[in-house]
């Protein structure tokens, strides 16, 4: 199957982390930043390529 990377790409900053952070930040768990800004985070997925096996 394909593989996929995941990045949270905050629009407000330059900030990225990696999807165990987009977890650990999601609106359903405590978070360290402001609760407010949630509205703020998009999920990028990107396909990359599967190396494993070269």
């Amino acid at each position: 199957g394909s593989r996929f990377k995941f990045e949270m790409q905050w629009i407000l900053g330059p900030y990225r982390g990696s999807i165990s952070e987009v977890l650990i930040l999601g609106p359903r768990s405590r978070c360290r930043l402001d609760c407010s800004s949630f509205r703020f985070w998009i999920v990028i997925r990107v396909p990359v390529p599967d190396l494993e096996h070269e």
